[in-house]
């Protein structure tokens, strides 16, 4: 894939987190996907990704700041802001993401939360 391909994989992702499209996630992410964020005692793979999805407030507000591509991976600044979810219990984030894509789909992820200022 180009990295204009994995740029648009990588918005699908967020758009489809909005939307709780639980539907999406076996085809945006691949089928042995590894989260590097997970915490401790959390389900692992997709099952991390579905409930994080479900536990998400439907008021959340995702703004991708910036993105770069290189090879394989896609680098994003977000924002996050959202008033009532039990994963991010300081409303307002940044975070830093980071995945590579393989076959099309989500392969790995990395990210850093930090309150907003």
């Amino acid at each position: 894939m180009s990295t204009e391909e994995n740029k648009a994989l990588y918005r699908r992702w967020i758009q489809a987190g909005k939307e709780k499209a639980l539907d999406q996630i076996d085809e945006l992410f691949a089928p042995d996907f590894v989260d590097h964020f997970t915490p401790p005692g959390a389900p692992t793979g997709r099952e991390w990704v579905r409930q994080m999805v479900k536990e998400t407030s439907p008021d959340v507000q995702t703004t991708i700041e910036d993105m770069i591509a290189e090879g394989d991976q896609v680098w994003a600044r977000v924002v996050v802001r959202n008033n009532n979810t039990p994963n991010t219990p300081q409303g307002n984030l940044y975070l830093a993401d980071m995945v590579r894509i393989a076959d099309g789909k989500i392969a790995e992820h990395w990210g850093i939360i930090q309150p907003l200022p």
